[in-house]
C-alpha cells in the first residue's frame, strides 16, 4: 500500500466499514510510514473530539436567510461591490469560498 491508498481508506478505517484485509494492510502502511501514521493521529483525535460536540438548533428562517444572504453577497460580488470582501481585504475569489464553508459549518 502506498501513501495515496492510505488516505483514501484511513476514514472507512475509522467507521470500521474496512474489510479486514484492506484493514491489515492499512495497519501495516501506517506502522511503517511516519506521514501516514500523523494523519492517522490527527484524525484520531479530531474524530474523538467532534463526538464532544453538541448540536443545536437554528431558528427555522435562519437556513433561508444564510443561503439569500450568500447570493446577495455573489451578486454583490460579481458586480465589483461585496461588503464582505471590502471589509476584509479579501480577495475577490475567496468571498464564495468563505462564504459556502461558514455555510457548511453552521448547517452541518
Amino acid at each position: 500500500m502506498n501513501c495515496k491508498g492510505s488516505e483514501s481508506l484511513t476514514l472507512e478505517y475509522f467507521d470500521r466499514t474496512l474489510p479486514a484485509d484492506q484493514k491489515k494492510e492499512l495497519e501495516d502502511h501506517i506502522g511503517r510510514c511516519e506521514s501516514c501514521l500523523k494523519i492517522y493521529n490527527r484524525l484520531s483525535v479530531l474524530l474523538s473530539e467532534k463526538s464532544h460536540l453538541q448540536r443545536f438548533q437554528v431558528p427555522p428562517q435562519f437556513q433561508q436567510k444564510l443561503w439569500s444572504r450568500i447570493q446577495s453577497e455573489s451578486t454583490k460580488q460579481e458586480a465589483g461591490t461585496s461588503s464582505i470582501r471590502s471589509a476584509f481585504r479579501i480577495p475577490r475569489v475567496w468571498v464564495p469560498r468563505l462564504s459556502h464553508g461558514f455555510a457548511f459549518l453552521f448547517l452541518a
